[in-house]
């Protein structure tokens, strides 16, 4: 049992990093990109990738408290809370994404300068919260 808890911790740190890396080639993205019409083209191939990662980070934090037998500690309320943010927060962003007209350069900029705060947010709590989990 130990040695299977032991693996999905490291599968859920996988996850995490990969998360990370996402959250970096995102921010990258949306800061590199020229114009609206080539980010919507890549977004609709990264986007679910990104929702693939943030699945495997939940369903391995939900299966290892599980195998704790539904240990309620502060640490798993706030890792629950966080991966409902960042789901929140992902469809708040591209929510507005639709609704940009390539015409208007302005809306894409506003939009930039949103999506890089909402992930340097998801970046910032991210590591936070996994220094927080190794101490």
């Amino acid at each position: 049992m130990n040695e299977m808890y032991s693996m999905s911790v490291d599968i859920h740190y996988f996850g995490v990093m990969m998360m990370v890396m996402m959250i970096i080639a995102n921010g990258l993205h949306v800061k590199i990109v020229p114009d609206i019409k080539s980010y919507r083209r890549k977004v609709r191939f990264v986007m679910p990738i990104i929702y693939a990662i943030l699945s495997l980070v939940l369903f391995t934090g939900t299966i290892m408290m599980a195998s704790k037998h539904l240990d309620f500690t502060i640490e798993n309320i706030v890792m629950v809370l966080f991966g409902l943010l960042v789901i929140i927060l992902e469809i708040k962003r591209h929510k507005q994404l639709p609704f940009i007209n390539p015409a208007k350069p302005e809306l894409f900029e506003s939009y930039r300068d949103k999506a890089i705060k909402i992930l340097l947010f998801e970046f910032v709590a991210t590591l936070l919260i996994t220094v927080w989990m190794s101490m």
